[in-house]
């Protein structure tokens, strides 16, 4: 057994040579496979007709908030990818296009590129892709009609981004304002109220005496007229009121005084608050959005490139072919020249 093992061994060896030699004294047909392939695939990749494409640049930025007569409105999302998903949805073709008089290019595509090359995955604070690419592409559309499409789409990208944030702004803006002037109307009728019992109360003192008015004074410290301050700036005022003679009479005289300015304050700011929410609902109905807010998804695009044709293939998808092809083709002719060899 121990004899034969040698023997074996140099028989396998023997083989694996031939192999080997069966492989270089065919190489001529392993060549022309690998050639005919290699032709035959770069002539179909130069025959097929490759769809026409056109590519936008921009990059865009949105802020966290937006200031306005109105008040500050907070954006619910600024990552620009949430508005701009709309881009690959069907309605959303069909709208550019038919606003183009383009209704029966059924073929054309529209994609969104995103540039994720600068985020970082470990980054502590959320960082959101700003650069963008705008691709519109179809095999039987010319250059021309992808051009159109691709500014017309990129157009009503930021309109309806632009619609979409300002409508939620002004059901933001419409509640806030309905909230503060219901709640100005309550404090104006509040602060009334107390002016009225600061009136009264100054009647009193005036017509009645010292000792009187002291009992008043005692009265008012339990009062709804300082039910609203604290203990100790109450003691302070009841004991300047109860040792100074006329001093009663001069505070109340001021109180009255501060409360007409803060009545007239809040009368003020409601009118205000009126005046903008009547303002806010004519434009509403009126549709005219451009004299309220700037346009806050416009204002935040910047255009890097403008439409033109590219070729997302090229000569490096075309290299990559041919040596898949040249690849494929190796190991078949050799395990085809190996297997004939074998069983001959």
């Amino acid at each position: 057994m121990t004899e034969n093992s040698p023997q074996t061994t140099n028989s396998n060896k023997k083989k694996e040579f031939d192999y080997f030699l069966t492989v270089i004294n065919n190489w001529k047909l392993i060549f022309t496979v690998c050639l005919v392939l290699a032709i035959v695939s770069v002539s179909v990749f130069l025959i097929i007709p490759k769809p026409q494409q056109v590519k936008t640049s921009f990059a865009i930025s949105l802020p966290q908030h937006i200031s306005t007569a109105y008040g500050t409105y907070y954006l619910k999302t600024t990552n620009p990818e949430h508005y701009l998903a709309k881009v690959e949805r069907k309605l959303f073709k069909e709208r550019v296009l038919q606003s183009l008089g383009l209704a029966d290019k059924k073929g054309l595509k529209l994609e969104l590129g995103v540039d994720r090359q600068f985020l970082n995955s470990n980054m502590e604070v959320d960082k959101f892709p700003n650069k963008f690419d705008l691709v519109s592409s179809d095999p039987d559309a010319s250059i021309e009609d992808l051009v159109k499409v691709n500014k017309a789409a990129l157009n009503k990208l930021l309109d309806e981004s632009d619609a979409s944030i300002i409508k939620d702004m002004v059901h933001q803006f419409k509640v806030i304002l309905g909230v503060e002037i219901s709640n100005l109307k309550f404090s104006i009728e509040t602060k009334k109220e107390l002016i009225a019992d600061v009136k009264n109360e100054l009647d009193l003192i005036k017509g009645t005496s010292e000792s009187a008015s002291n009992n008043n004074i005692k009265k008012m410290a339990d009062s709804y007229l300082l039910s609203n301050i604290e203990d100790g700036e109450k003691g302070i005022i009841i004991s300047m009121l109860l040792n100074e003679d006329k001093g009663n009479e001069y505070y109340l005289t001021s109180m009255l005084s501060l409360e007409k300015v803060s009545l007239n304050r809040m009368v003020n700011g409601l009118s205000e608050r009126e005046r903008l929410l009547e303002k806010l609902k004519k434009n509403v109905e009126n549709d005219n959005f451009n004299d309220m807010f700037k346009k806050p998804f416009s204002n935040s695009i910047l255009v890097l490139s403008s439409s033109q044709p590219f070729d997302s293939e090229g000569s490096g998808s075309m290299i990559k072919i041919i040596l898949i092809v040249l690849f494929v083709g190796f190991i078949s002719s050799v395990s085809y020249v190996l297997v004939r060899e074998y069983y001959a």
